[in-house]
Parts: C-alpha cells; sequence; structure tokens
C-alpha cells in the first residue's frame, strides 16, 4: 500500500529497507531526539523490525520522495483500537530533507 502526496509517499516498511534504517538508527545526533532505543548493530536492528512488522499495536511506513529515495520513517505505536489513539513517532534519516 502506498499514500502518495506531493513531495513524499508513504510506503509499508519491507526487510530490504534495514540498511537504511540501521543507517539511521546508529546517527547518535538523530536517535537523541527519537522515542525509542538506540540499537547497535544490524542484527538487532533487523529483530527489532521483524518485531515492529508482526505487532498489532504498531504500523512503519517509509517516507520516500516521489523519486523513490526513502528518507526516513513514521510510525504509529502503541495502537488502541477500541479508544482510537496512538504515539506517532516521525524519523527523516537523510540529512539533506531535514
Amino acid at each position: 500500500m502506498i499514500i502518495k502526496g506531493r513531495l513524499v509517499n508513504l510506503r509499508k516498511i519491507r526487510l530490504d529497507d534495514i540498511g537504511y534504517i540501521a543507517r539511521w538508527q546508529q546517527d547518535e545526533e538523530l536517535m537523541k531526539y527519537y522515542d525509542e532505543s538506540v540499537f547497535k548493530t544490524i542484527d538487532e536492528i533487523s529483530k527489532g523490525i521483524l518485531n515492529n512488522l508482526k505487532s498489532p499495536e504498531r504500523i512503519d511506513y517509509m517516507i520516500e520522495t516521489i523519486g523513490k529515495k526513502p528518507i526516513g520513517t513514521i510510525a504509529l505505536k502503541r495502537i488502541d483500537w477500541i479508544s482510537k489513539n496512538c504515539e506517532i513517532l516521525i524519523m527523516v534519516g537523510e540529512e539533506r530533507k531535514k
């Protein structure tokens, strides 16, 4: 599923996105503003992504340019389907797009 916008699109995160996400999550400057713990290894990051993709309380999307270049992620987490609320996490990992 793709959500198309004027400047960016959102699409479901795929396993081949791990390299981008790992690079961003290993950026200490970026992660000090993010609400999630910093993963140190590709293996830990991969496991975290797989767990997130399986969770019924979370939805993760890749933010990509119209030209399909990944620039960040957006996630809905702690989704409470009954109360209809959640937390939103946005991470723009590409320096030139911040």
